[in-house]
């Protein structure tokens, strides 16, 4: 995804029951990094999606506490 980084034009945090709880839309900036308090979420498996121009990837985060 290296040469996508400069097109990202949507970040989204999906629960286990597929609710966004957390979006970032737009251009991302710094280098392509997304920033996200994961403090604030209670523990559990979420689906992390990244859009671009041309294409949507998703992977799966385990947060634990």
């Amino acid at each position: 995804m290296g040469g996508l980084l400069d097109r990202v034009t949507n970040v989204q945090l999906m629960n286990g029951l597929g609710q966004v709880v957390w979006q970032e839309a737009g251009p991302v900036n710094d280098g392509g990094r997304v920033w996200v308090d994961a403090g604030v979420l209670p523990p559990g498996v979420y689906l992390v999606s990244v859009e671009t121009t041309r294409t949507k990837h998703v992977e799966r985060l385990v947060i634990e506490f």
